[in-house]
């Protein structure tokens, strides 16, 4: 990914904290994690992608992973049927599940947790990438390398150029 993809991620990392603060009127919001994920369909087995015992269907609860998670937000670097196929993230409600479809540029947040039961519905064909996010409304618990931090010092030691918004 090397310096320039770093600040990128940083730069993509604080406009979905900060879009997130403000759509959602939260004062204090701080980054937590991320992860920058592909999935293939067949799966390739080349060390790039997640852990291949690690199943995306199977529904869960990004709190019950890591407590200090509050909000969860995907945004989505390739398009469904474009792509890929499958791969839509799927939420399990009570009375009818929601399915997001992936969209280059959408940026899908929620809260993280049990009241936002989900799942990535399985992968047919193509390659799959998203820019997984996490965040927390407690200061204690914010990740201290990462995010903010991390965009401000990047953008301090060289200039990008922008060419699209959240």
């Amino acid at each position: 990914m090397g310096a320039a993809g770093f600040q990128l991620t940083g730069e993509l990392l604080e406009r979905a904290r900060t879009t997130l603060a403000s759509q959602l009127n939260i004062s204090r919001l701080f980054y937590s994690g991320s992860l920058l994920k592909r999935m293939d369909h067949p799966f390739i087995d080349d060390g790039m992608q997640i852990d291949p015992h690690h199943d995306s269907a199977n529904p869960h609860v990004d709190k019950a992973n890591i407590a200090s998670y509050d909000w969860s937000a995907l945004l989505y670097l390739n398009s469904v049927d474009k792509d890929f196929a499958g791969g839509e993230l799927a939420f399990h409600d009570i009375d009818i599940d929601t399915i997001v479809r992936p969209l280059a540029g959408r940026l899908v947040a929620f809260s993280s947790g049990l009241e936002n039961l989900h799942r990535v519905l399985p992968m047919q064909w193509g390659k799959r990438y998203v820019l997984s996010m996490w965040f927390t409304c407690s200061e204690r618990h914010a990740h201290q390398r990462l995010g903010l931090s991390a965009a401000r010092a990047a953008k301090a030691s060289s200039t990008i150029n922008k060419k699209s918004d959240l």
